[in-house]
């Protein structure tokens, strides 16, 4: 029932070395896990990248995960308690990963100080665009209002929000 109205995927799965292949597991539902890792061993890749927390079950093969933060851990008003609890659990899973990525130094630190993952295994990916190169002029965007402005991006009722505040 979920379609992407986000990403268009449409340069990914027409590459040469991308085999495309949907689903219709859900995401977070309650047989992920395995589900995934029953794919995953269908089609034997080297190693397996996700860009979530939840570890593929019996994969056969490498698991890279991506864990953003643990925040549920250590803000009891983020999730409900039972959030926490099921957060903790999956969490397990995690650790059992070959290799977790984090986009940030603080999150990599909270990540092994409270999530039980050990240092060798989390590693700081930073997000982001590639270095200016010499010459590359700055300009700014002509939306932009003059003066000082901040972007924040972040989700608020189920909506994402942009302010800028000159």
């Amino acid at each position: 029932r979920l379609t992407n109205s986000r990403f268009d995927f449409e340069s990914i799965r027409g590459h040469v070395r991308v085999r495309w292949i949907e689903t219709a597991a859900h995401p977070l539902g309650v047989s992920t896990a395995w589900e995934s890792g029953r794919l995953l061993r269908a089609i034997a890749p080297s190693v397996a990248f996700s860009p979530f927390y939840l570890l593929p079950w019996w994969a056969g093969c490498p698991r890279v995960l991506t864990l953003h933060d643990v925040l549920p851990l250590h803000v009891a008003s983020a999730v409900s308690r039972r959030g926490r609890l099921l957060f903790r659990l999956a969490l397990r899973g995690t650790a059992r990963a070959n290799a977790v990525v984090t986009s940030s130094e603080a999150s990599r630190r909270e990540i092994i100080a409270r999530a039980g993952i050990p240092a060798a295994k989390v590693h700081l990916v930073r997000p982001g665009v590639a270095p200016r190169r010499a010459g590359d002029a700055i300009s700014r965007p002509a939306i932009l209002p003059d003066g000082p402005f901040a972007l924040v991006v972040g989700i608020k009722r189920k909506k994402i929000g942009w302010i800028l505040d000159a």
